[in-house]
């Protein structure tokens, strides 16, 4: 009999959930790479707040505190985060913040940062009932701000918006409305 061929990333499914305690090993591995962080924060983060993202991460309830963390999971492997902030419920909008985490599925950007921005839109319109998700990327993350501009429609332009070791960093605004996603779902033909 021959050996099982393990699934395309096509071909698996990519689930959501909430983070668990035992997930804390692999987000702090995540949080500590450096590449991550530049690419979502506006500084290096130390260890301290490194657990403190972790154990916000883990309480965060969105229709509690606003804010909401998910841990995405193909097969068994955890191969990234959403994350929604900022959640108004009466305007009914929020931010959201997608990464992958391990190096390995960062090289495949075009498809599975494709598949994890359709998961977070599909918690963000069909489950939460938002009207509008917004991002911000930083300039230098080049491949996600190719992405967002093939995926959302870009709004603003920050010059300037975050110093860094060599000098500052444009922040560029992107928006999606749910009316939008729902249009493209159907030209593509494609459930999240």
């Amino acid at each position: 009999m021959a050996a099982a061929r393990p699934l395309s990333q096509s071909s698996r499914t990519l689930i959501a959930r909430r983070l668990l305690p035992s997930d804390r090993g692999i987000v702090r591995q995540w949080l500590s790479d450096p590449s991550l962080q530049r690419a979502m924060e506006d500084e290096r983060m130390t260890k301290a707040e490194i657990e403190r993202r972790i154990r916000h991460y883990e309480r965060s309830d969105p229709f509690a505190d606003e804010w909401g963390s998910y841990l995405l999971e193909m097969g068994l492997e955890p191969v990234g985060m959403i994350h929604f902030m900022w959640i108004n419920w009466t305007s009914r909008n929020a931010e959201v913040d997608t990464f992958i985490g391990p190096q390995k599925f960062r090289d495949s950007l075009s498809t599975l940062g494709f598949r994890i921005f359709l998961k977070a839109a599909e918690i963000a319109f069909d489950q939460f009932g938002l009207n509008k998700v917004y991002a911000f990327v930083y300039g230098s993350n080049l491949r996600t701000l190719q992405a967002h501009k093939r995926l959302m429609t870009l709004e603003a332009r920050l010059k300037n918006y975050v110093k860094r070791e060599d000098g500052y960093e444009d922040a560029y605004v992107f928006g999606m409305l749910a009316h939008e996603y729902r249009e493209s779902m159907r030209a593509r033909n494609i459930r999240a």
